[in-house]
């Protein structure tokens, strides 16, 4: 007689239940803990995962679903909609909700929303060569500000995971210095900035960060969310991260010289925000392609407080079919230059010389209006390179990613030309353009690579075949040959057996289990020859072997 696991399984999945309850992950399931040691293989191992991730609801791959198990389950189903069912098996009755694989993106997205981070937990060797139990792990937690996955991205809109970090110098608050770090972990975009304390809050409403860990000594009211005028996931991240022995030891794997380029308390906020980065990430360890972290000063740009935001109607409108300031004046022609204006927008220049040079080379290019038509020709064409790059960083990119990156570097060289025209038309030197020029690299051993060994039309994923060109490695083509003259040996096989037995029936196949064999019905049985060994008995058939 098997005992309950979860006494209390309920598929009414409209319950009323505390609203802080549900927006907040449940951590390892409390009954599971009590009763570890009857657990089976497969729940203890999804124990494992819940334990090791508390702050997060744990997805667990069980063939094409993702499954969560007793009181994750009633989660899944009340903010994901699906049914939630019940399963019995030596541990005992326990609820169980599931969201197909291929169709996970609507319902990680839902979760999100309703402030849960999502651990997934992936089968990480090959089931159908496994003979017991399948190994997963936690390869991803995703989190509203650590999100990489193109489907939930905006895709012209960055999203930031921020850290905010103090060091006391007094009793006075205003006094207090503090520092506010983001990254958006979808393209590497890392920056850090030292301000007052009592202009945190007012930083963080022009940068706007999805998700925001909160250092120690940071005073909670100047973060609080009810505070802040947009909405952000408060974070609670490991303390001794923050820590600033601890904090420069995580900076050394992305710079060189942290405690040199960055004041203590701005190392604080960035080696906390790159040690979660680092966590969310799974097994990738160091996020390789965060290849320069940015450090600006806050009076560079005009201060824009939450009130100055809203009331110019930058990103937001106050009518309900109000056009924003960027949708007004956005016309760019790639995902890269619409969050450039984005953050332009949030950080409008100060500096006079600073916006002279900018405002020199939009006269030149507005001189030059065939090279505008050129540039945007060819912007348009370029592909997500800040998130298609960091994809590739992480080996997360497929055979299409590649011919991406191919296609946005091929436009390179035409868009430089169309400067040079643009700098040789106009009368005076341009800084900026000039820049841009000395910048711009064609890359043209990498486009020569990628032409050469990634066919022209990949298939979605690598475990399809034909990914490779042919004639880039010679020892593949030797393979890729041998495999089309086996195909033809055995079609050929079954011609000649057909001719030489007379049974024109005789068919040659091939099974999993069984390898190739010679398949004649039982009419013919009478012809089969002396050498053929009988493999197999079917209903109307004989398979064979020779």
């Amino acid at each position: 007689m098997t005992t309950d696991l979860d006494t209390d399984v309920d598929t009414d999945t409209d319950t009323d239940t505390d609203s802080e309850s549900q927006s907040r992950p449940e951590g390892p399931p409390a009954k599971m803990l009590a009763r570890r040691t009857e657990l089976t293989p497969m729940l203890s191992q999804y124990l494992d995962c819940c334990e090791a991730h508390p702050d997060a609801l744990v997805l667990f791959q069980v063939g094409d679903f993702y499954e969560a198990f007793c009181e994750a389950a009633t989660t899944v189903a009340r903010v994901c909609e699906v049914t939630l069912t019940q399963r019995e098996d030596s541990t005992g009755t326990y609820r169980m909700a599931g969201i197909p694989i291929d169709t996970a993106t609507s319902y990680i997205e839902a979760l999100l929303s309703a402030d849960f981070r999502v651990a997934i937990a992936e089968q990480v060797e090959d089931a159908e060569a496994t003979s017991g139990l399948v190994d997963r792990a936690v390869t991803n937690v995703i989190t509203p500000g650590t999100v990489t996955d193109g489907d939930l991205l905006a895709d012209a809109t960055a999203t930031y995971l921020g850290a905010v970090s103090v060091t006391d110098s007094g009793s006075d608050a205003s006094q207090t210095t503090g520092a506010i770090a983001t990254i958006d972990v979808s393209t590497g975009t890392c920056r850090v900035t030292s301000i007052e304390h009592d202009r945190v809050s007012e930083e963080l409403s022009r940068l706007t960060p999805a998700e925001l860990l909160i250092g120690p000594a940071v005073e909670t009211e100047t973060v609080e969310p009810s505070s802040l005028p947009f909405e952000t996931m408060h974070t609670t991240h490991d303390s001794e991260a923050f820590d600033l022995t601890a904090a420069t030891r995580t900076l050394e794997a992305y710079i060189d010289e942290p405690t040199v380029l960055l004041s203590p308390v701005e190392r604080r906020a960035v080696g906390a925000l790159l040690d979660y980065a680092e966590y969310t990430q799974g097994d990738c360890g160091a996020l390789e392609y965060v290849s320069r972290i940015r450090r600006y000063e806050t009076d560079t740009a005009l201060r824009l407080d939450a009130t100055a935001i809203q009331s110019l109607e930058l990103f937001d409108s106050r009518q309900s079919h109000g056009e924003t300031l960027i949708e007004t004046i956005d016309e760019t022609a790639s995902a890269l230059g619409r969050r450039t204006l984005e953050s332009w927008l949030r950080r409008p220049l100060a500096d006079s010389e600073a916006i002279e040079t900018r405002h020199d080379a939009v006269g030149a290019l507005a001189e030059n209006p065939l090279v505008v038509e050129t540039l945007t020709d060819k912007l348009s064409q370029i592909y997500d390179l800040e998130r298609l790059t960091a994809r590739i960083a992480r080996e997360r990119a497929d055979a299409r990613d590649m011919r991406s990156l191919l296609q946005s570097l091929n436009n390179v060289p035409e868009i430089n030309s169309a400067l040079t025209e643009a700098l040789t038309e106009t009368a005076l030197p341009n800084k900026a353009l000039e820049q841009i020029q000395v910048d711009l690299d064609s890359l043209a051993d990498i486009r020569t690579l990628i032409g050469e060994a990634v066919c022209s039309d990949p298939p979605q994923t690598v475990t399809d075949g034909d990914v490779i060109a042919e004639g880039f490695d010679d020892e593949l083509d030797d393979i890729r040959a041998t495999e089309e003259a086996g195909r033809e040996w055995v079609s050929d096989l079954e011609v000649r057996e057909r001719e030489r037995t007379g049974i024109d029936s005789l068919e040659v196949g091939y099974t999993e289990v069984h390898g190739y064999y010679i398949e004649v019905t039982n009419p013919n049985l009478d012809r089969v020859p002396d050498e053929y060994t009988r493999r197999q008995t079917l209903k109307n058939a004989e398979r064979f072997y020779t």
